[in-house]
């Protein structure tokens, strides 16, 4: 049921970070895929953990985003981070490319970002890169899914951790390039009414003061009359 709204809710084309159309081969592939097929991870996407760059004051407070779990978890795709590097402090790391998806391996599992920019990550995190013909956005939304999976998968240690090859071999649901914009395109707008919705409802408190407010001043003003 869910999956043939998805189908038919979008008819129009989504504008994402994937850019440019795949190689032919990757894109006759994914023509003749099934509505659904399942991979591991590491056939669709290249995976990178992330390194710090050592403490040294010409190594940061750059124009480059290092960003760390803390920095997950934001709504729409990552611009900033705390900490930033220069160029020199970037050699210290691979610098990742706008529409890489970073998940948090280690400690707090399965917080998930999206690239908007060029950055650096720090070794809690391990970026996916999406390879020609997969939607950054959907890789995205899926990697949201990841918690239960990465709590499973975690070793039997006191800080959990999912290592690169651990997390190549997670499901990945393969679908059409069509069907990814489809799916992408019903999320960003299930989420686009999920934060009005919020929004809306953090506005409450406020108004509840204030009609508390209005409603003292009036039986004042009644008293006193």
């Amino acid at each position: 049921m869910l999956w043939c709204r998805i189908r038919r809710a979008i008819k129009c084309p989504f504008r994402s970070l994937y850019a440019g159309a795949p190689p032919p081969e990757t894109l006759a592939v994914l023509t003749a895929a099934s509505p659904l097929r399942t991979v591991p991870l590491r056939e669709v996407v290249d995976l990178v953990t992330g390194a710090t760059p050592p403490r040294q004051a010409e190594l940061y407070d750059g124009a480059i985003p290092l960003f760390r779990p803390g920095d997950l978890d934001r709504p729409g795709p990552l611009h900033t981070a705390r900490d930033t590097v220069t160029e020199r402090g970037a050699c210290h790391g691979r610098l990742l490319p706008p529409g890489a998806v970073l998940v948090s391996c280690i400690g707090l599992l399965g917080k998930v970002g999206l690239l908007a920019v060029p950055a650096l990550s720090n070794q809690q995190l391990t970026a996916l890169i999406p390879r020609p013909g997969l939607v950054p956005e959907y890789v995205y939304y899926w990697a949201q899914t990841l918690r239960p999976w990465l709590a499973a998968s975690a070793s039997a240690t006191t800080l959990p951790i999912v290592n690169q090859r651990r997390l190549g071999s997670a499901p990945f649901p393969l679908v059409p390039l069509d069907e990814q914009l489809r799916i992408v395109a019903i999320l960003t707008a299930a989420q686009a009414r999920h934060q009005r919705a919020a929004a809306a409802l953090s506005r409450v408190p406020g108004l509840l003061g204030q009609l508390r407010q209005c409603l003292l001043e009036s039986g004042l003003t009644a008293t006193a009359s």
